[in-house]
């Protein structure tokens, strides 16, 4: 039996080379060929990638600026179905997939296609080496809650939500009936609008409980009364606010859910504006992100 084509899509800025040898590495062996996308690094951060990229099956493709994660997963995802893939997984710098993870991923989705289901994305369990305790990383939106499930080490493959874009594995025909992702948002979101799109269409995420990849969320970890949590630079909580509250107007989220979810934002405005340094700079941010949010304006800061 032949197997489908992956291509593993990698996107970059300002990468270290060590991390980004060991996740190149690690996906090459699982994979047919690798394609990264650079969001406007300088050159000397790039030079290993057209090193490595000359004894290995890789494709560099450098964007001349940064225009966000969602635009270069794009060119990514179009660059693969040119090459052939009929799956992408796609990758963000700082993951490592254990060497089993995308055949895992495959066999779960291939499984949940013979059995007549329109799949959106599968994805394995992500650890943060960062965190004294795992993640939850498969994600279910239940009315005014949102479930938090732990699979790791079981061979549940549970349906989700959502999930990250790290690691997840998609078919090139559910990209053509789905839509690539929303180029506006730059960051934060991207993965969460995708997925909640495709569900509103039909399709089905599913979380795979031994497949496994080792990711970093978040630029800090701060840990507040004993537990973990994920705090990004000013500049992110901007986008964070500002996509969270442009999403809440979207269709994909029945009025509970956005209930649920605004919920959500709010205890993380109170978390941001108590807990994370420079506080005047924090806020500041945030509300721009509020006001942009409400108006629409999208964009690259």
């Amino acid at each position: 039996m032949n197997l489908p084509k992956i291509i593993a899509v990698v996107v970059t800025y300002h990468p270290q080379w060590s991390e980004l040898h060991t996740l190149l590495q690690a996906t090459l062996a699982q994979v047919d060929s690798i394609i990264v996308i650079d969001n406007g690094s300088d050159e000397d951060s790039l030079k290993h990638i057209t090193e490595f990229a000359k004894d290995h099956p890789l494709v560099l493709h450098c964007l001349d600026q940064n225009y966000g994660v969602a635009t270069a997963q794009n060119k990514g995802i179009t660059l693969a179905k040119e090459h052939g893939a009929q799956y992408v997984i796609l990758f963000d710098q700082d993951s490592i997939p254990a060497p089993d993870m995308a055949a895992k991923l495959l066999e779960a989705s291939m499984s949940k296609e013979a059995a007549g289901i329109k799949v959106a994305a599968v994805g394995p369990f992500y650890e943060d080496p960062r965190r004294l305790v795992p993640s939850l990383p498969f994600v279910s939106l239940q009315g005014l809650r949102v479930i938090l499930q732990d699979n790791h080490d079981t061979e549940n493959i549970v349906p989700v939500s959502y999930l990250i874009a790290s690691g997840s594995l998609t078919s090139i025909a559910t990209f053509d009936a789905v839509g690539l992702m929303q180029d506006e948002l730059f960051i934060d979101y991207v993965d969460i609008e995708w997925g909640l799109r495709a569900r509103a269409l039909g399709f089905q995420s599913f979380g795979v409980g031994n497949a496994l990849l080792q990711h970093s969320l978040g630029e800090q970890i701060r840990f507040i009364l004993g537990k973990s949590y994920c705090f990004h630079s000013p500049l992110r909580h901007y986008y964070q606010f500002r996509n969270g509250l442009w999403f809440l107007r979207q269709p994909h989220l029945s009025m509970s859910e956005k209930i649920g979810w605004s919920s959500r934002l709010l205890k993380r405005f109170i978390a941001y504006a108590l807990f994370v340094k420079p506080h005047q700079e924090n806020w500041r941010m945030i509300l721009k992100g509020v006001i942009h949010g409400m108006t629409g304006r999208l964009g690259k800061y």
